[in-house]
């Protein structure tokens, strides 16, 4: 068993896969479970490079998304048991104070999988930057 976890630069288990992120239908039934639903949410101001980054090059299915008006715009991303929630970073002005707009600090996603080698190998070739080689 490995973990992949495309923000962080530390090591989660025995072998890990780290990628740089420089450059994306709501299932009712599961928003009704009475156990809730694990989310990893934050902002950014590479709003679409980073819904491309996820969707495009790390395969990772589109649950949902929305776009309100210019400074309302978020999407869901599935992964594993989880989601990720991408939410666009609005001008200063347009931002709502009961929320915190930072950027995420010491915070990174694991998420598993049982053939590292497979899936680095696969990233690589879709271009994906790595800030180094799987390691045991």
């Amino acid at each position: 068993m490995h973990f992949f976890h495309p923000l962080h630069n530390s090591k989660v288990h025995d072998r890990v896969l780290r990628v740089s992120l420089i450059n994306a239908p709501l299932d009712l039934t599961t928003m009704k479970n009475q156990n809730g639903q694990f989310r990893f949410t934050y902002f950014t101001d590479m709003y679409e490079e980073t819904l491309r980054f996820y969707a495009d090059k790390l395969g990772f299915i589109l649950e949902h998304s929305w776009d309100r008006n210019a400074h309302d715009k978020g999407a869901l991303f599935k992964t594993g048991t989880g989601l990720i929630e991408v939410l666009y970073l609005s001008p200063e002005e347009e931002r709502n104070a009961g929320l915190d707009y930072r950027s995420p600090q010491g915070a990174f996603m694991g998420i598993q999988f049982w053939d590292i080698d497979e899936l680095f190998d696969k990233y690589k070739s879709l271009g994906v930057s790595f800030k180094q080689e799987v390691t045991d």
